[in-house]
């Protein structure tokens, strides 16, 4: 499973899942970085096959609509330190990656997670 994790979300998040041996990319990575659209964001994410990490209800919005992205994780954790997200996120990847065989949507909160779709 490849991801791709959105500019609200630290890059800590992607280098930590780096480490943890997944496929990821941050918004920070593409040639215009924290500037590209989210039209070419969603290009980028279904032509690659990857999933989103998002807290943006645009992103949430256009998946329930138009199923694009394809997949994404809705991040409902609020605004709680990186120093506390990204472990917590880690920690839960594998029942994050799990959960897509139930849906094609992932939300990912402090109360745990829920799939659907």
């Amino acid at each position: 499973m490849k991801w791709l994790v959105d500019a609200q979300l630290p890059l800590a998040l992607a280098v930590a899942m780096r480490m943890a041996g997944r496929d990821v990319r941050h918004t920070l990575d593409p040639p215009r970085a924290n500037a590209t659209t989210d039209d070419a964001l969603r290009d980028l994410i279904m032509s690659e096959d990857r999933v989103i990490i998002t807290k943006d209800r645009g992103f949430r919005a256009s998946h329930v609509l138009r199923g694009r992205p394809k997949r994404l994780v809705f991040v409902t954790t609020g605004n709680i330190r990186n120093a506390q997200l990204v472990p917590l996120f880690v920690r839960n990847l594998a029942l994050i990656e799990e959960a897509f065989g139930k849906g094609d949507y992932v939300e990912f909160g402090l109360d745990g997670l829920r799939a659907q779709g």
